[in-house]
C-alpha cells in the first residue's frame, strides 16, 4: 500500500516519507513545473497533473482505492495566511482544504497528515478549523494537531506550520498513536515563535 501525496509541489513533504520507509504511489499537482520537479524526485510513483479545485474522478478514486495507506498534503495556504495581509475568509483557495477533506473521505486511508499555516486555526475565529476537525471526526478518524517550528528541529528558518494527524478508528489501537508529533530537538526563544 502506499501514499498519494495532494498538492504535492516539488514532493518534499513526500520525499520526508519516503526517507521514513514509505512507498510513494502517487503525487497530485496542477503546476506542470513542480510536476516535474516532483517526477524527478520521485522516479517509481506515478505523477498526475490534476485540478483539485475540481471533484476527485470516480474512475480514479476505483483504481486507487485498494491501493491507499495514506494521504498527505499542503493545501494553499494563502488565505489562511497573516504573511502578506493575504488573510482572507473569502479566498476561493480556502475551498481546497475541504477538498482534501473529500479526498480522504472517498479513499479512506489508514492515516493522513495535512499541513498548513498557523492562521488556519484561528480563520473565522476558529469555526473553520473546528468544522475541519468535526468533518474528519464524522469519517471515522482520531485526529491530533499541533503546530511546529522549524528550528525546534534544527532548521535555520522562523518557520511554524500548523499539523494534523488522522488515522482511522480501526487503526488507532494497533499505532501508538500517542507518538506521532516529534520531540523538539532545539530551544527556540520566545522571540522566533509566532513569526
Amino acid at each position: 500500500m502506499k501514499i498519494i501525496d495532494l498538492f504535492a509541489g516539488a514532493g518534499g513533504m513526500s520525499k520526508g516519507f519516503e526517507l521514513a520507509g514509505f512507498e510513494i504511489g502517487v503525487g497530485i499537482e496542477w503546476n506542470k513545473a513542480a510536476l516535474g520537479t516532483f517526477s524527478i524526485n520521485h522516479k517509481n510513483a506515478e505523477s498526475l497533473d490534476l485540478d483539485l479545485y475540481e471533484s476527485p474522478p470516480p474512475e480514479l478514486i476505483r483504481n486507487l482505492k485498494d491501493e491507499v495507506l495514506g494521504i498527505i498534503g499542503g493545501p494553499p495556504c494563502q488565505g489562511f495566511s497573516n504573511a502578506r495581509g493575504s488573510r482572507r475568509k473569502d479566498d476561493k483557495r480556502n475551498n481546497l482544504v475541504p477538498n482534501f477533506i473529500e479526498w480522504v473521505g472517498l479513499l479512506k486511508p489508514n492515516f493522513f497528515v495535512m499541513e498548513n499555516v498557523v492562521g488556519l486555526k484561528t480563520i473565522s475565529g476558529g469555526r473553520f478549523f473546528q468544522q475541519v476537525l468535526k468533518n474528519f471526526t464524522k469519517m471515522g478518524y482520531n485526529t491530533q494537531w499541533n503546530i511546529l517550528h522549524a528550528a525546534s528541529y534544527g532548521v535555520p528558518q522562523k518557520r511554524e506550520r500548523l499539523f494534523i494527524i488522522g488515522i482511522s478508528k480501526e487503526h488507532s489501537e494497533s499505532w501508538d498513536f500517542g507518538n506521532f508529533f516529534p520531540k523538539e530537538t532545539h530551544r527556540v526563544p520566545e522571540a522566533m515563535r509566532g513569526l
